[in-house]
């Protein structure tokens, strides 16, 4: 299990520098880096809220956030008009979730915002998935400075509120 993890990592981390540099060797045409991560129980809520995100090209945000992680990239390009082209935009696409195909825009968060409560559960713990359900804050709150998952006493602490 190490192992695969370990090896995972590594692919990963390969592939999403791969990209990084076809992005860098592209930028007429690639107007920013989408963060994409699995719609799925396995994905770890720091990963969830930064999928959907899009960075600079030129960024250093990259998957792997962590071992195993599972994240990748996408390229948001141009529009036809941003290019100066007079065509008919692309249709929005579909992305896999473990329930099935959902619209391209779907995020993470909205994925998890429609799963039901011992999903959430599952996925940010007891006390996390209550304060999501809530609405009063976002997964990307969640986040400390370093893309790591806050307690709520430091969640509490850096919002000034009683959590």
């Amino acid at each position: 299990r190490d192992a695969e993890a370990v090896v995972r990592t590594a692919v990963m981390g390969v592939s999403n520098n791969v990209r990084q540099e076809t992005y860098a060797a592209n930028k007429d045409v690639i107007k920013a880096v989408q963060w994409i991560a699995t719609l799925d129980k396995r994905t770890c809520p720091a990963c969830g809220a930064l999928d959907g995100q899009t960075f600079p090209v030129d960024s250093r945000k990259r998957p792997p956030l962590h071992w195993n992680c599972r994240c990748s990239t996408a390229p948001v390009c141009k529009s036809w008009k941003e290019m100066g082209i007079k065509a008919k935009e692309m249709p929005e696409g579909e992305r896999a979730t473990m329930d099935g195909q959902v619209a391209e825009s779907t995020t993470f968060e909205d994925w998890l915002g429609a799963q039901p409560l011992v999903v959430q559960k599952e996925i940010l713990g007891k006390a996390h998935a209550e304060v999501f359900r809530s609405g009063k804050l976002s997964l990307k709150d969640f986040l400390d400075d370093r893309s790591q998952v806050m307690t709520l006493a430091q969640l509490g602490k850096a919002l000034g509120i009683s959590l």
